[in-house]
């Protein structure tokens, strides 16, 4: 089973693939479910974080909250 993968064809690699293109740019969860075509976007999200950190990928998802809204960026982590 793959779930959660972003290596493989799943709606983590799907939101993955999403915030990607568009880097640093805030994504409100309602934009991922309907351009990803998936649900549960707060674990989707929580799923690319752990994958992320398994395939030691120099990215990361910062999420906003601003009333009852989230939104979601894809950032790359900086060096030191």
């Amino acid at each position: 089973m793959n779930n959660g993968k972003i290596d493989s064809d799943t709606a983590a690699r799907r939101v993955w693939l999403y915030l990607r293109a568009r880097p640093g740019e805030l994504v409100s969860s309602w934009e991922l479910a309907q351009e990803t075509q998936t649900v549960a976007v707060s674990t989707r999200v929580a799923e690319v974080r752990r994958e992320l950190r398994r395939l030691g990928l120099p990215e990361e998802i910062e999420t906003i909250q601003r009333g009852h809204k989230f939104f979601y960026r894809l950032k790359k982590i900086e060096n030191e």
